[in-house]
């Protein structure tokens, strides 16, 4: 938690344009009264502009066909903007269809961005994190848990048993690998990464949704 929030406070102060605020990466951040300010504003704008499309709206054509695309987590409002930091908390689990959520990100944030990422690693240190005894002989090893060695059997055993899959919401899951990956394919530099949860990744020029 220290080593993000000193992250998070080492981002220039003149670039940043906060929106949907997570205490998680920003703690007591001097930002966070223009944000909440923000928003409520950027809420009751969306709402006139609603209304008065209602309003004007007039539809004679017989009938749309709905769209073949599956819906996005942006708003087509929202994605006509360009963000300084997008922050996805315990959300990515939730994909069904992670890369074209991943490029849309990427579509909506400006160059040299930073795009920080919360979610379980599917790691073996995962799995036995509430497990006393695999504390217990961490502690007594003088040893992250991470630094543990596991038999195959464990790994199996402590995977059925991880709380991350018991969720029936939870589809897409991820490893420090899956998030190497994604920033060779996005082209984002992986700047920070605790191996258990949180990434945050910096844009390198325009990214992968504008080449």
């Amino acid at each position: 938690m220290l080593e993000q929030h000193k992250l998070t406070q080492t981002l220039p102060s003149n670039i940043m344009e906060v929106h949907n605020y997570d205490v998680f990466y920003l703690p007591e951040h001097e930002m966070v009264s223009r944000v909440r300010k923000g928003v409520i504003e950027e809420m009751k704008k969306e709402e006139e502009k609603k209304e008065d499309k209602e309003e004007e709206k007039v539809d004679t054509s017989p009938s749309s066909s709905p769209s073949s695309t599956s819906p996005s987590i942006v708003s087509p409002a929202a994605s006509e903007r360009l963000y300084d930091v997008v922050t996805c908390t315990e959300a990515a689990e939730h994909f069904y269809h992670p890369l074209q959520e991943f490029l849309t990100i990427d579509r909506i944030t400006a160059p040299s961005a930073y795009v920080a990422l919360m979610t379980e690693f599917a790691e073996p240190h995962n799995f036995f994190a509430r497990h006393h005894s695999y504390l217990k002989a961490a502690a007594e090893q003088n040893v992250k848990l991470a630094d543990l060695k596991f038999s195959e059997a464990e790994i199996g055993s402590g995977f059925t048993k991880w709380s991350y899959i018991r969720d029936p919401t939870h589809v897409c899951l991820f490893r420090r690998k899956t998030m190497e990956w994604l920033g060779e394919k996005m082209g984002w530099k992986m700047v920070f990464c605790d191996d258990e949860r949180v990434v945050i990744f910096q844009k390198q020029g325009k990214g992968t949704a504008e080449r």
